[in-house]
This record gives structure tokens, C-alpha cells and sequence, in this order.
């Protein structure tokens, strides 16, 4: 696989099923090794294998991006493996459904150290100094080349049909 990601090694947090599968296969389409960061050990083993077969190298890891011991020893294999990482694109998120007042106190754990742990002061943006990062939010995107918003704002005023919001919609 040859592409504008050619030679590029990128990290994608929830890379084993929906959004992050489908950009972790355009990724490796345009010739990025991927490195899929997922909780789900057979969904990510699917992503990678469905990379493989399509002609490109991916490697999984086993990753719950609210653990900092866990973020780093998933950037130590990547590039152990494929030398550095240029890409990282955080896209794990979790939907609980419910107001603050309504989800129980490891609901809302989950939900704030998957969604804003990783983006706001988390492990994940420290690693990647000088890098490219991407951060995906359900209502805005926005990419950080030097950790400042570059002001691009998105709306997406619609849901997005993936395995979590099927199984809270």
C-alpha cells in the first residue's frame, strides 16, 4: 500500500470496530503502518488482519487509554516496532447515556476518563511533541500540530450509526 501516509507510523485509539477501524483501514490504504489501541483484544486482532490482507503492516495493542502505564507501554511497542509514531488520532470514546445527576459515580469515571482524560491534560497528547494529533469529539474536530487548536470546528449534528451508539440510540 503507497500513499500521502507513506512511511508515516500512526496510533489510532478504538481502532477495532466503527470509526477507528475505518480510519485505521484509509490510514494503512494510504500507507501508514497502524497501530490499532483498543480494549477488545478480537476486535482489534480483526482490524490488524484486515489490514494484513489488504497489504498492510499493523500491529494491535491492548489499551485502556485511561491508564497512563497502559498509554505507554502501548507507544514504547509501536515504536519498538515501527521506529517512531508520527500519527496519533484519538478516537476510544465511550457513550453512557445520562444526565451527570442520573450516571453512577464508575459510569461517569468511564465516561470522563475515556472522553476528556485523553484529550485535556491525559496521557495520550504528551506523547506525541512535535507530532500530529488528532482529536475527534462528537459535536467538533479540531488538529493540534504544536498542542494549540488550529480553530477548525466541525458540527456533526447527526449521530453516527457505529457499534456504541447503536446500543444506546
Amino acid at each position: 500500500m503507497m500513499g500521502k501516509l507513506d512511511g508515516k507510523v500512526a496510533i489510532i485509539t478504538g481502532a477495532g470496530s466503527g470509526i477507528g477501524r475505518a480510519s485505521a483501514l484509509l490510514f494503512a490504504e494510504g500507507g501508514a503502518k497502524v497501530v490499532i489501541a483498543d480494549l477488545n483484544e478480537d476486535a482489534g486482532t480483526e482490524s490488524v488482519e484486515l489490514i494484513q490482507a489488504a497489504g498492510g503492516d499493523a500491529l494491535f495493542v491492548s489499551t485502556d487509554v485511561r491508564r497512563g502505564a497502559q498509554v505507554e507501554s502501548m507507544v514504547n511497542q509501536a515504536a519498538a516496532s515501527f521506529g517512531t509514531v508520527d500519527i496519533l488520532y484519538n478516537n476510544a470514546a465511550i457513550e453512557i447515556r445520562g444526565s451527570a445527576t442520573q450516571l453512577s459515580e464508575e459510569e461517569w469515571d468511564a465516561t470522563m476518563g475515556t472522553s476528556v482524560k485523553r484529550l485535556i491534560g491525559g496521557q495520550i497528547r504528551w506523547i506525541t511533541s512535535g507530532n500530529q494529533v488528532l482529536h475527534i469529539f462528537q459535536d467538533f474536530i479540531y488538529n493540534d500540530g504544536e498542542t494549540q487548536p488550529a480553530g477548525l470546528g466541525v458540527r456533526c449534528p447527526l449521530m453516527i450509526a457505529t457499534t456504541i451508539s447503536s446500543s444506546v440510540v
